[in-house]
């Protein structure tokens, strides 16, 4: 379903909310597959490295809801997944593996219930599913400052809001035409849709591109169901952050792998040459 059949959506729809009581984190993971029943499609727009503005780069992703939850993450990451744990039959994993090759560079995932935010992320994303280490930690929505501006998206009548996320300023435009109160990423608890969302500097954009009814469309976090807890946001971008600097050698203890000097100075360039490319994180260290 396009952006032109919001007012069609909205009559099919009702009204979604996520005010259930939250259940601890490891109930949430055990429920995995989970079921939704909408199927949002957002494109986000990123400089993978702030200093290059060449380094534009576009990923679909999804934002999946039912009556009590909300799933963000990857469309690619999403359908791998699915294709590891929820296809049964060997030789349909090895069809959808070899049609569905390509990678993620969003490979964290966020839960959103009750009000709470859990952020399921790894310390370092490589192509090469050399995918370091798992951790998820949990965070209130966003507070939000209403404005009375007002554009038209794609057809749509928005209002302007604006929030603090990850030491960047954010300015959101959300429809109470479709009265979801959710959004791409973290972005959630407006009265109303987010239909696109930035911060203030263009680095990062998520713009609505498809809505769609998706009846018992499953999903999957067993992929995180290892992942270790952290006591806060500002704790996991610390550990990143520091694993990043000293990549070569964290990579190197992890794999248990030895290399020739040659081989050595050969691999740590491209590993740094990997790491700038993808220094623009979408949420920054506040210790940095």
């Amino acid at each position: 379903m396009t952006l032109t059949h919001f007012k069609t959506f909205i009559l099919l729809l009702g009204y979604l909310s996520n005010g259930l009581s939250s259940n601890s984190l490891q109930a949430q993971v055990a429920q995995s597959p989970l079921v939704f029943d909408t199927k949002l499609t957002y494109e986000v727009r990123f400089l993978g490295d702030s200093t290059d503005s060449q380094s534009v780069r576009t990923e679909l992703t999804h934002l999946l809801i039912n009556d009590a939850t909300s799933l963000f993450e990857s469309s690619q990451a999403a359908t791998m997944d699915s294709i590891k744990y929820l296809v049964q039959d060997e030789t349909e994993k090895k069809r959808l593996r070899a049609a569905s090759s390509q990678g993620t560079t969003i490979p964290y995932k966020i839960f959103k219930k009750a009000n709470r935010i859990t952020t399921y992320d790894i310390l370092f994303n490589n192509p090469e599913n050399t995918s370091g280490i798992g951790f998820y930690y949990d965070e209130p929505l966003p507070e939000w400052e209403l404005s009375t501006d007002t554009a038209t998206i794609h057809g749509v009548l928005c209002q302007k809001a604006t929030t603090q996320l990850g030491n960047r300023g954010w300015i959101a435009w959300f429809t109470t035409e479709i009265p979801i109160s959710d959004g791409p990423y973290k972005f959630g608890g407006l009265p109303g849709l987010v239909v696109q969302v930035q911060d203030k500097q263009d680095h990062w954009v998520f713009t609505l591109r498809d809505i769609a009814n998706a009846l018992n469309y499953a999903s999957t976090l067993q992929g995180q169901m290892d992942f270790e807890p952290l006591r806060s946001k500002q704790a996991f971008l610390e550990a990143k952050r520091e694993y990043t600097e000293s990549i070569f050698e964290k990579e190197e203890l992890r794999t248990g792998r030895k290399y020739t000097p040659e081989t050595r100075a050969i691999i740590e360039k491209r590993l740094q040459s990997m790491m700038k490319l993808s220094s623009n994180w979408i949420e920054l260290d506040s210790s940095k």
